[in-house]
């Protein structure tokens, strides 16, 4: 599929430092970008690495510290880099319950105006299916969607498997 992926079941699935950076930009080129199911969104290719946004690591644990299974609630906690506080970027996750051919569900959207690396966090309950994803979308501009142009825009799905 593409992304970073945690193929057994657990607590908790986490991109570690495969996200670090954005597409090609210079000073930190994304490893393995764009990191979405099939290369399906392509990252904004403007900026320099550290200095305009990025998502730096995606991870998914269940709130009460039990196995991921479906009706579970779990936390999305996202590390940002971000530009500039007079640039408000948005973080937009979202999931699916077919990793291998995604139907993107709308979980939520976060402001962000913080400088330098923050996680934002979001919750959501797991649908059934057995191989899941989420995706984080980190923009500047436009509209909340699972998949979008922009300069600056990045993209990073992470593949999960559920009990």
């Amino acid at each position: 599929l593409q992304p970073p992926a945690c193929l057994s079941a657990g607590r908790s699935c986490d991109s570690a430092a495969t996200l670090v950076g954005r597409d090609t930009i210079l000073g930190g080129p994304e490893p393995n970008q764009p990191n979405t199911i099939a290369d399906s969104c392509a990252d904004g290719t403007l900026g320099r690495f550290h200095v305009r946004e990025s998502i730096d690591r995606v991870v998914v644990r269940t709130v009460d510290a039990t196995q991921m299974s479906p009706g579970k609630v779990v936390r999305v906690d996202v590390t940002l880099w971000g530009f500039s506080p007079g640039f408000t970027s948005t973080l937009d996750v979202y999931y699916t319950a077919t990793a291998a051919s995604p139907a993107w569900i709308y979980a939520g959207s976060v402001q962000s105006g913080k400088v330098g690396s923050h996680v934002v966090t979001l919750n959501y309950t797991l649908p059934s299916g057995p191989l899941q994803a989420v995706r984080a979308r980190y923009r500047t501009r436009g509209e909340s969607t699972p998949c979008g142009v922009g300069d600056f825009t990045d993209h990073d799905d992470l593949v999960f498997t559920v009990q």
